[in-house]
């Protein structure tokens, strides 16, 4: 349960974790030749999970670098904070960004572009509602993705 959960919580360095989560995701983008440019990172901590929130990291940066085509760069900085994740890929409609962090959702032109199973964003959803951490989204299809955490 989430009372449980919470029993692991402790103040971490979320600047550590996704610094951590970049370079563990570096050559999985180098492989696809898409750039992750930390454009910013101003340190700071939060209460909650190390792991989790890792999870959270890895499984938002899988899907600018999965859904973004070759020679284009992820633009990503912590400030403020704040977590802005920018890719310049295919994109989400209007019609699929409300139903995005249903579990094993999948946006349609998603589906054609990438494999996946659909539970990623529910994940995030329910780890980041643990934390108290909230998620915007600004997408534009055929132009990219925008995805800000507030902390």
């Amino acid at each position: 349960t989430s009372v449980d959960i919470k029993k692991l919580f402790e103040d971490v360095y979320v600047d550590e974790i996704l610094l951590e989560t970049i370079h563990e995701k570096t050559p999985l983008a180098h492989e696809k030749e898409i750039t992750l440019l930390l454009e910013q990172l101003i340190p700071f901590t939060k209460h909650g999970n190390a792991a989790l929130l890792k999870i959270v990291f890895a499984n938002l940066l899988d899907n600018a670098i999965k859904y973004s085509p070759a020679h284009t760069t992820v633009h990503i900085a912590l400030a403020n904070r704040r977590l802005i994740i920018q890719d310049h890929g295919i994109g989400i409609s209007t019609a699929d960004q409300k139903h995005l962090f249903e579990q094993f959702y999948r946006a349609q032109n998603g589906k054609a572009y990438a494999p996946g199973s659909g539970l990623g964003l529910a994940l995030v959803k329910t780890i980041l509602d643990l934390h108290h951490i909230d998620i915007a989204m600004t997408s534009q299809e055929n132009e990219g993705t925008t995805i800000t955490l507030s902390f």
